[in-house]
């Protein structure tokens, strides 16, 4: 494998010359950074460093003074933007300067996901310019930006400003390389949903939290541990003691102290019971504990960074903190924390049985079809098709969508392997479309694909092959038209207003925060946004969604 030499670029410190319009424009941003601040590159952190820009890559003009960085920015114009990681880079210009405007954005990190999602697992520059370029890519000179205080920056060498350069250039050519892999559907989803989506997304706000309300169920929680733990003959954090106490005096037998296994004696022996709530509570003392209190910025809210599409189906994810996994059913009290500032209300909006109806675009079931154009409640309209409680009808529904297994079904619904089997066995019987679809869907080898023309690629060597071919096109399909949704609302919000107003994405939901005037304003854009998006994601089929306004985020969902 190669490695860059001398001969591959040349680099100049300047301000580049102004670039033709429609050039694709590759740049790369350095800053320095301390210790603490590299684990939050999400939000604006870290000193100008150096800026490498290039249309060629051979040619790489780079600045070190951050006074050049408009008129370097404003050279680019009417270009094609390319960077690996483009959310980081523009998050960050965007604090120095104001970006001009761009015929198009990409970030050859994430287009990357489009084109090979499931595929591969690493999308980082080093993995693309081994992947495409067959060149080894060093990163060793990017710890010279780390520094220990922003008072103590060092001088900025050669072999920075070269660190900078080749970044540039390598993104570059890995562009060019992609450009000639991808094809229309890869384009077309690029340009109509991650693309945009990402520039969305790069602009939610953060979330308000109530921090005495948060504080006063860490406390709850805390004090119902330690009257818990001191309830227990043995140490609820010793597996070795429990497993000990559950085979010696309650003489169940048991293999391990897993969940799954303790679950199956928790009605009968109370101090079971008691085990499992204790290492829920302390689940959620340590996920939702006092550490989201340290993550309050000055403004009183709260930053997730957000991937758009980091799952092999698009889904979107979100981490440092994790806001899409914060529970609603058995702790509700943690959305009612999240709340609207002082003169401000909460706009939600969700997608009524999301992937029921993507599931039915993809299948053509013809009684799935009927059922949904009847415009009636869509699991109440199945379970009586079935013989179900609508509650039992979803768990089955969405098992079936996710290519659940019998034994995983039948344990959900807690009823032996037998009569799961029959349960799956009747659904296809009354919706035999989507029974022909699931078998073409798990003799798929390659990829699957969502409704608006994702690969999703499949790995045939891996156990949850077949529950991926069924599950990534409806999951994917459903990821597509929020995502989507956002970047119309996104595109529409922007044409009145600067500061976009979203600040939670959960998977069929959107969630906004605005001024109690401009309430009833962005309730409009936002449902029209969804519903535009669900008519061209699975057009013919019928979509609904419920908008609400409230105080907290509990009140719209």
């Amino acid at each position: 494998m190669k490695k860059i030499s001398n001969s591959d670029i040349i680099y100049t410190n300047q301000v580049p010359p102004r670039f033709p319009a429609g050039s694709y424009v590759a740049y790369d941003l350095e800053a320095w950074t301390t210790k603490e601040d590299a684990k939050r590159l999400h939000r604006p952190v870290g000193e100008f460093a150096c800026f490498a820009v290039t249309a060629d890559g051979y040619n790489v003009y780079v600045i070190s003074e951050q006074e050049n960085l408009q008129e370097t920015v404003n050279n680019m114009r009417d270009c094609v933007w390319v960077a690996q990681n483009a959310s980081y880079d523009l998050r960050q210009i965007s604090r120095w300067i104001e970006i001009p405007p761009v015929q198009e954005h990409f970030c050859t990190m994430l287009f990357d996901r489009v084109l090979w999602g499931g595929f591969f697992n690493n999308f980082s520059i080093k993995d693309l310019a081994r992947r495409y370029l067959e060149l080894y890519l060093s990163k060793e000179a990017r710890n010279a930006f780390q520094v220990d205080s922003y008072a103590q920056i060092p001088f900025m060498d050669g072999e920075m400003l070269y660190y900078n350069a080749i970044d540039a250039s390598v993104t570059w050519k890995i562009f060019q390389e992609q450009l000639k892999r991808a094809k229309d559907d890869h384009l077309k989803l690029w340009r109509d949903v991650d693309g945009p989506a990402m520039l969305a997304f790069n602009q939610f706000k953060g979330i308000y939290l109530d921090k005495d309300r948060w504080t006063q169920i860490f406390e709850n929680n805390k004090a119902k541990l330690d009257e818990l733990e001191h309830s227990f003959p043995f140490n609820p954090n010793a597996p070795a003691q429990v497993k000990e106490y559950c085979n010696n005096t309650l003489k169940l037998k048991v293999s391990s102290t897993g969940v799954k296994i303790l679950s199956k004696h928790a009605k009968k022996h109370q101090i079971v019971a008691d085990l499992l709530l204790y290492r829920k509570l302390d689940k959620r003392r340590s996920t939702y504990g006092m550490n989201w209190v340290e993550m309050i910025e000055e403004d009183g809210r709260i930053y997730s960074s957000w991937d758009v599409n980091r799952a092999e189906s698009g889904r979107v994810a979100s981490s440092s903190p994790n806001l899409q996994n914060i529970p609603v059913r058995d702790t509700p009290e943690y959305r009612e924390c999240i709340i609207a500032a002082p003169g401000n209300v909460i706009i939600g909006g969700d997608y009524a049985q999301q992937e029921i109806r993507t599931l039915a675009y993809l299948s053509k079931d013809e009684n799935l079809l009927k059922l949904l154009n009847e415009d009636g409640d869509i699991y109440e309209d199945i379970a009586k098709e079935i013989g179900k409680t609508r509650r039992e009808t979803k768990d089955i529904v969405l098992g079936i969508l996710y290519g659940m297994s019998p034994y995983g079904l039948a344990k959900m619904l807690g009823v032996d392997k037998k009569e799961a089997e029959a349960i799956i066995y009747d659904f296809f019987q009354k919706f035999y479309g989507v029974y022909q679809w699931s078998l073409k869907q798990e003799n798929r080898k390659t990829f699957v694909t969502t409704a608006y023309g994702r690969r999703c690629w499949l790995n045939p060597y891996n156990a949850q092959h077949k529950r991926n071919a069924i599950n990534n096109p409806n999951q994917g399909s459903a990821a597509d038209m929020t995502k989507m949704a956002i970047a119309i609302f996104h595109k529409e919000w922007r044409k009145t207003f600067t500061v976009f107003p979203l600040i939670l994405q959960i998977h069929d939901e959107l969630v906004a925060e605005v001024k109690e005037e401009f309430a009833e304003f962005c309730q409009g854009i936002m449902e029209s946004s969804m519903l535009m998006a669900g008519e061209k994601i699975i057009p013919g089929i019928p979509v609904k969604v419920e908008v609400k306004i409230g105080k907290k985020w509990s009140d719209v969902h």
